[in-house]
């Protein structure tokens, strides 16, 4: 929709296959288990998550994988149900998952800190 419109115009990311998923993350990573449609407004999606999650985000990441598919992480959120964390390695499609205590001495990069990094302010 209107978001991959202005990635694509700003050559921040490829264009958006037709049945790529959209994954909704909190700030840990951890993902939250909602369908997403990629023509859907950015309004009704910040709606719908406070809907789900209980806690209104005030900021979204979007940020498309090495798998072509869209990562969004919303801030804040609430907190994750399980205790796995996913791990993004740039060289590796689909991202691992792995458990938390894990991820720290994998050579991985918490999402957090690839939002920082890879974070477009206007």
């Amino acid at each position: 929709g209107e978001v991959m419109a202005l990635l694509e115009s700003r050559a921040l990311a490829g264009r958006f296959s037709p049945g790529s998923a959209i994954f909704i993350k909190r700030r840990d990573g951890s993902t939250i288990p909602m369908p997403v449609d990629p023509a859907e407004g950015i309004s009704h999606l910040q709606g719908r998550v406070a809907e789900q999650e209980g806690v209104e985000p005030t900021s979204l990441t979007f940020m498309q994988a090495q798998d072509g598919c869209m990562h969004v992480l919303v801030h804040p959120s609430a907190e994750p149900s399980g205790d796995t964390y996913p791990v993004y390695k740039r060289s590796l499609a689909p991202q691992p998952t792995m458990f938390r205590k894990e991820a720290v001495s994998c050579g991985g990069q918490p999402l957090p800190d690839l939002a920082a990094e890879l974070c477009v302010l206007p």
